[in-house]
């Protein structure tokens, strides 16, 4: 009987165990954001998160912060880098378009935009848009090493 106990018992754990790595090799399936993770959709980070692009309602309220811009001036920039917003997903969506290409033209989108937001500015916000763009460097170059850097190594010689 102790027996048979043991192993309805030892069956149970065993079917038990199973069942919860199925459930956790599920859970971590591809495709499948995150606990905690951005929802599907193109949403946007928080100001703070790594990866991407902050959204065009932080984006502005950081420009309403740092070059003091009007109610007026922040509803025209976000619509512009709203609509910036969707033009890079599209295009980053669109598999026709080769990566050399959509760089190309993602480069076009910011160019374009950044003139229509410049336009709205004052000389001395301008101006001070103008040295916090430089001080972040071009799209894309933050967080990319340089070789030559510490944690490369030459190749071991051989013998």
């Amino acid at each position: 009987m102790k027996s048979k106990l043991s192993s309805v018992l030892f069956s149970t754990l065993l079917g038990a165990s199973a069942l919860l790595a199925v459930q956790v090799r599920a859970e971590d399936a591809p495709g499948t954001p995150p606990p905690g993770g951005p929802p599907s959709g193109g949403e946007h980070k928080k100001a703070g998160e790594k990866g991407k692009m902050p959204s065009p309602s932080d984006r502005v309220e950081k420009m309403k912060e740092n070059l003091g811009l009007s109610d007026e001036q922040a509803t025209q920039i976000k619509e512009i880098l709203t609509s910036e917003t969707k033009d890079l997903e599209a295009l980053k969506k669109d598999e026709s378009v080769p990566m050399e290409q959509k760089k190309e033209k993602a480069a076009a989108i910011r160019e374009g935009n950044k003139a229509k937001i410049d336009a709205l500015l004052t000389p001395e916000q301008k101006a001070k848009a103008d040295a916090a763009r430089a001080k972040m460097g071009p799209p894309g170059a933050k967080g990319k090493k340089e070789k030559g850097k510490k944690g490369d190594k030459a190749a071991p010689a051989a013998e």
